[in-house]
């Protein structure tokens, strides 16, 4: 149960970072985002399949990654 909710937490943080318009909060949920997202990267065995939670975790890190290489200068 606690994988799940854990699973669910992280994907509504990751998507509130991608489609954040505000700029004054789109930093802070990034940053919220990559946190959640590692930790539960720490919680996952390290030998997993390609489709697995890992890879989307992994896949999600390097979006927001990009997205924090496309803001202003004064929200990085």
């Amino acid at each position: 149960m606690r994988d799940a909710l854990f699973l669910e937490e992280w994907k509504t943080l990751y998507a509130a970072a991608m489609l954040e318009f505000d700029d004054t909060q789109v930093r802070h949920r990034i940053m919220k985002a990559d946190t959640v997202i590692r930790a539960r990267l720490q919680q996952l065995p390290e030998t997993s399949s390609p489709r697995s939670e890992r890879a989307e975790l992994q896949s999600a890190l390097d979006y927001l990654r990009r997205l924090t290489n496309i803001l202003p200068a004064d929200l990085k």
